[in-house]
This record gives structure tokens, C-alpha cells and sequence, in this order.
């Protein structure tokens, strides 16, 4: 594209948003790199942010068309029952349809380790818009919105117990201001309260969830060591974390680096240095990783790019398909997320493709747009 037309890249506005938002975000990490700890894991992650611009510039053109756009968002929304599914299959008879064999402890479905519900949850605004896009062809479609939260609470992943929360209370504030106290009491109020508690019902059934909701339940205690156990261990993480912040506060450690000034800075007792291998790999909460791993250059970027997507989300909250990918971007990169690293692999690809979808369906005036 590029290459090829060469205009119809450079004078796309939503492309130019595109390189803005993403500089927002990859100068802070180009920042860090003269003071980071490990100077070549950090180089090579700054790298491979590159493949976001390039993959956001394909993305944008393409989805002009509004066709594309409503076939990718139900594909996803599509693909996303279909997780569902598979680790419900995986409930029942002890398999899921790729072979995985089941866990006491959680739901996992296809995916490796624990990222089926952090997964679903990142996503579930994206099912909730394939509905919304349904209900007139199937009125009561809307209850197609318990198997995603079934499956969210079976996995037992309290970071995505906390993603979906967020959406629930985002979705009902939302509907709210637009009907009105009264109407929202009458109809999606109902609704909402419909899908959580058959959700929640039906969720129960899975034997790790009542140990799992009690252990988090205990977050709420006065006693640190039952906080600390309550949150796996993160209070050990944050602490190190938060004289790590301090020590290197203007630009940060280096993006990745994490792991590497933990190992040197954690004093010996911490609990995870006393395990094999010793450390851990990210701070296990967004905005302080973002602080941690690129200081307060990255950390004002960041805020940036948040409040400009959620501002700008609602401004335009009369549009469902802005809405729904808007608040995708804001529960990806909520301050308060504990589960996977900001700028991993795994995360960062999740988290840039729901960006670049949202600069997609965000209306321009430019009418130089490539064909």
C-alpha cells in the first residue's frame, strides 16, 4: 500500500491519527532504551512494535468499507462463542474439541496457561454488539450473553472477573444516560441482571469457582499477608516495583526490562525470589509497568492515548460499533489489569488490534480515501 499508492496512505486522516496515537506510545519505549537494563531485550521489543503502524495502515484502508467492517466484527464476535463453546465442551466431558484435557482449578478451553478469560472479557463488548446488531431479526438473542459470562467466571481469572466488571458497569451507565432511569429499570436493566445471574448459576457448577471467589474475596481484609495471598502474591511484586519507579522515574527501566532490575533489586525473602526459577517477568499491573518501563514520559503518553480513545468513545457513544471497540481499547489497557504484560507479545498484539480497529471506524472528513 504503501509503495503502491503511496497518497492514499499519507493523506488518510485516520492513518495519520494511527501514527499519532502509536507514537504516543513507541517514543516514550525509543526514550528508554539509553537507561535500560537489559539494553537488547528492550531493543528488540521496541522493534517489533514497528508491525503495528504497518499492520494499522492495511487495516484502516480496508476497513473503509463498512461491509468489511461489519464481516470482521461478526467473525470475531463469531469466534469468540465458539471459545465458549470449545471450553465448555472441555467442562463436560473432560477434553475440549482440540484434545486439551480439562483443570480443577480453571477453565482454560484452547488457550495456553490461564488466557481464556482475560481473552473473553477484552472481547465480550464485541459479542455485545453482534447482539445489539441481531435483536431485531431475534428478539431474545440477548441471552446468547450468559455462555460468555458462564465462561469468564469458570475460568476463574480474576483479572478477567475485574475486565468484565468494567464492561457490565460501562454498558449499564451507558444505557442509562441514553434511556433514562425509568426506561433502563424496564428493559436493560432487566436484561443485564438476567444474564449475570444465570451466568453466575450456571458457573457455580464448576467446583474450583467458590474456593477461587472466596481466596478473593479476602482482598478486602486489614491484614497484609492475607492481601498478599489474596492477590497471588502481587503486594511482593508492586513494592520492589514502586522503588524501581522511584529510582528510575524520567524514562524508565527499558520496555521488557522488568525482569531483569527485579532479580537485582528484590530483597532475599521477597517471595519470589525463594522459588525456581527466581523473579517474575512484569509488574502484574498496567499502569504501573507502563511507569516502571518507560517512567513518566511513558506513563504521560499513555494517559494520553486512554483518555483520548475514551473521550472520544463518547462522544460518539450513540454508535454502537464505536462504543463497543472503544470500551475494547479501555478495558485492554485499564490502569488496574494484573494479568499479562502491556508491552508482551500476547498483550500488545491484542491491545493494537483493537486500536487500530477503533481508529478505523471513527469518522473522517478527508475525502482523498483509496478505493
Amino acid at each position: 500500500r504503501v509503495i503502491q499508492t503511496p497518497s492514499a496512505v499519507t493523506e488518510n486522516e485516520r492513518v495519520q491519527l494511527m501514527l499519532l496515537l502509536f507514537l504516543l506510545i513507541w517514543i516514550p519505549m525509543l526514550l528508554a532504551l539509553p537507561d535500560a537494563t537489559n539494553i537488547e531485550h528492550s531493543f528488540l521489543t521496541v522493534l517489533k512494535f514497528v508491525r503495528f503502524p504497518l499492520a494499522g495502515i492495511f487495516m484502516v484502508l480496508v476497513l473503509q468499507d463498512p461491509e468489511n467492517q461489519n464481516r470482521l466484527l461478526l467473525a470475531a464476535a463469531a469466534l469468540c462463542l465458539f471459545w465458549c463453546f470449545d471450553a465448555l465442551v472441555q467442562f463436560f466431558i473432560g477434553v475440549n474439541l482440540f484434545g486439551h484435557e480439562s483443570s480443577e482449578r480453571r477453565l482454560q478451553g484452547m488457550f495456553y496457561k490461564y488466557r481464556l478469560g482475560i481473552c473473553l472479557s477484552v472481547t465480550l463488548p464485541i459479542v455485545i454488539l453482534a447482539v445489539q446488531n441481531l435483536r431485531g431479526r431475534w428478539p431474545n438473542i440477548w441471552l446468547v450473553l450468559t455462555l460468555p459470562i458462564t465462561v469468564i467466571l469458570m475460568t476463574g481469572s480474576r483479572s478477567a472477573w475485574l475486565m468484565m466488571i468494567v464492561v457490565s458497569l460501562a454498558y449499564g451507565i451507558l444505557a442509562l444516560s441514553n434511556q433514562g432511569l425509568q426506561a433502563f429499570s424496564k428493559r436493560t436493566g432487566i436484561k443485564i441482571l438476567v444474564v449475570i445471574t444465570l451466568g453466575s448459576l450456571l458457573a457455580i457448577q464448576f467446583p474450583g469457582l467458590y474456593k477461587r471467589a472466596e481466596q478473593t474475596a479476602q482482598i478486602f481484609s486489614t491484614d497484609r499477608e492475607t492481601i498478599n495471598t489474596a492477590t497471588a502474591f502481587r503486594l511482593s511484586i508492586w513494592g520492589p516495583a514502586l522503588n524501581i519507579a522511584k529510582a528510575h522515574w524520567v524514562n524508565g527501566i527499558g520496555p521488557r526490562s522488568f525482569r531483569y532490575e527485579f532479580i537485582e533489586t528484590a530483597p532475599p525473602e521477597n517471595f519470589f525470589m525463594n522459588r525456581t526459577p527466581p523473579g517474575v517477568t512484569h509488574p502484574h499491573l498496567t499502569a504501573l509497568e507502563i511507569f516502571v518501563e518507560t517512567g513518566v514520559i511513558g506513563f504521560i503518553g499513555y494517559l494520553w492515548l486512554l483518555c483520548f480513545i475514551f473521550f472520544r468513545t463518547w462522544h460518539h457513544r450513540q454508535n454502537n460499533a464505536r462504543v463497543a471497540i472503544g470500551l475494547c481499547v479501555c478495558v485492554a489497557l485499564f490502569p488496574l489489569n494484573v494479568h499479562m504484560a502491556t508491552y508482551g507479545s500476547f498483550w500488545s498484539s491484542i491491545t493494537w488490534w483493537f486500536i487500530l480497529l477503533w481508529i478505523s471506524v471513527i469518522p473522517q472528513t478527508n475525502k482523498h480515501l483509496s478505493r
